[in-house]
């Protein structure tokens, strides 16, 4: 798949401001699906070895319980309510069920710790989706995994100058991407607000695309048209005319 074809992304589906439609659920993928956008969506490995689609590891913000989704088991899982919705936690096969190879999907892999079991169960369930796809990680084992594994498979290094939710020492080595040399990616994934003219004809001069996170105005679509490959974005509301091609040139 060539990169450089997916100019928008939506972020975790697309989803809708105070509508049932929130992110990571069946209702956002499949209107990202009748729009024709890609998508992307996040992956973690639970306690009986499903894999789910939900950002968060703690399930306090989507599903107002304090508990991580890695010690839970499926069954427990579907109690619980997206945001209050009607809308449950989706499994990653009933996501590629839905999707069908419609459009194509980026699949960030949700694994702080050990590498392996998450990278394997997810492969193997790709090997036989019909459909394109790309992997990122914060976690660059998981990249050197696909690496090892699945070579074939295009990946990409997710990162920015201040990851929160990691260390200060490996704050420095993530958001220089110093693995970047063992892990051979693809493309890297920056976050809008770090980017640069440097950065992108750095990487560019190496043949790696560059995708921005997370776009959600037209001011920083403006300012970063030039400097990246393509955007996941947010706020579809406000950014629909640019996405279908007809407001590329800056509003006077």
């Amino acid at each position: 798949m060539n990169i450089e074809n997916l100019r928008f992304i939506a972020h975790r589906g697309l989803h809708i401001k105070n509508t049932d439609i929130v992110e990571n659920s069946i209702p956002a993928f499949l209107l990202a699906v009748e729009n024709n956008i890609a998508i992307e969506l996040d992956v973690h490995l639970i306690k009986d070895e499903n894999i789910v689609v939900v950002h968060d590891s703690n399930l306090k913000n989507v599903g107002n319980i304090d508990i991580t989704v890695e010690n839970m088991t499926l069954e427990e899982i579907k109690k619980i309510k997206l945001f209050g919705t009607e809308n449950k936690i989706p499994t990653f096969f009933e996501v590629l069920k839905v999707i069908d190879g419609k459009v194509p999907l980026i699949i960030e892999i949700k694994n702080s710790g050990k590498c392996g079991k998450l990278e394997e169960k997810l492969y193997e369930m790709l090997k036989n989706y019909n459909g394109k796809y790309l992997i990122e990680s914060f976690n660059p084992l998981s990249l050197l995994w696909f690496k090892k594994n699945a070579n074939n498979v295009l990946r990409g290094q997710l990162s920015a100058k201040k990851i929160d939710s990691i260390s200060s020492f490996l704050n420095f080595f993530l958001s220089k991407m110093v693995f970047n040399f063992l892990t051979k990616p693809d493309f890297i994934a920056y976050n809008i607000s770090d980017l640069n003219e440097k950065m992108y004809k750095k990487y560019s001069k190496k043949g790696i695309s560059v995708i921005s996170w997370t776009l959600k105005n037209k001011e920083e679509y403006f300012n970063n048209k030039d400097i990246c490959d393509s955007f996941i974005f947010d706020n579809y509301e406000e950014l629909k005319n640019i996405i279908e091609g007809k407001n590329y040139e800056k509003e006077k």
